[in-house]
């Protein structure tokens, strides 16, 4: 399948369920951030296949994951939607919502993915990595001064890593990991009314790459065990007695 037609076919998927819980929007821009959000999300999901099929199949996963725990929480405990004055106001949990205002964080993780499986150098697909990072991570952050900035250069340079482990060395746990902590903080960003998901994500920077470095170890030495017990169970041919 075409992975534009993929991503167009999984935007209209979300934008057919928000029409179940919610109306249309009845203002202009309403009706604008509406398209945009279905252009960021057929991206995302485009991006998603495209890393699958370069072999990388934790983007597609994820985003599989994230919508349906969102697409449950929706029916199990939804949000509503009221009108005061012609103001349109969300009222509890607005699950697809933050699933939807969060394809940037999510077409990053996809990203980050698909130029560690392509060919080329890898500490230039690293870098980009931690420039889309440091971006994606500005964007709505509420974090003052020095904070911010060593918050978003060591989240920036922990996804980086993540990433030319995967490109060099195929470890694909560090960067889940990185990726999993980042949509999470964003979705979770979009939920609450108090408090700041991002904010704390970009301060617990040294906790994620003490995490990266941990799993990338322990992804090492289990695949050399795996390749050391495979080579050992492999019938070897007997050399001929000489009489």
């Amino acid at each position: 399948m075409n992975a534009v037609i993929f991503g167009a076919g999984y935007a209209v998927s979300i934008g057919l369920l928000a029409l179940v819980r919610h109306p249309l929007p009845a203002d202009a821009a309403e009706i604008a951030t509406c398209g945009a959000l279905g252009i960021g999300l057929t991206a995302t999901a485009a991006v998603a296949m495209s890393a699958y099929r370069r072999g990388a199949r934790v983007p597609l996963w994820l985003l599989g994951v994230a919508t349906a725990l969102v697409a449950v929480a929706e029916v199990l405990a939804p949000g509503s939607q009221v009108v005061i004055e012609g103001v349109r106001l969300a009222v509890g949990p607005q699950w697809l919502a933050a699933l939807a205002e969060s394809w940037p964080r999510l077409l990053l993780c996809a990203a980050a993915f698909l130029a560690a499986t392509t060919r080329g150098r890898k500490w230039r697909a690293a870098f980009g990595v931690a420039v889309c990072t440091a971006a994606c991570l500005l964007v709505g952050t509420a974090v003052p001064g020095w904070l911010l900035a060593w918050g978003v250069a060591g989240q920036a340079c922990t996804t980086a890593l993540a990433a030319f482990l995967l490109a060099r060395w195929r470890l694909v746990l560090p960067l889940t990991a990185v990726a999993i902590g980042l949509v999470a903080a964003g979705v979770e960003e979009r939920l609450v009314d108090v408090g700041t998901p991002v904010a704390m994500h970009l301060v617990l920077w040294p906790a994620y790459l003490a995490i990266a470095l941990v799993l990338a170890l322990l992804e090492a030495v289990a695949r050399r065990l795996t390749r050391r017990i495979r080579r050992d169970s492999t019938p070897r041919e007997e050399m001929p007695s000489i009489a």
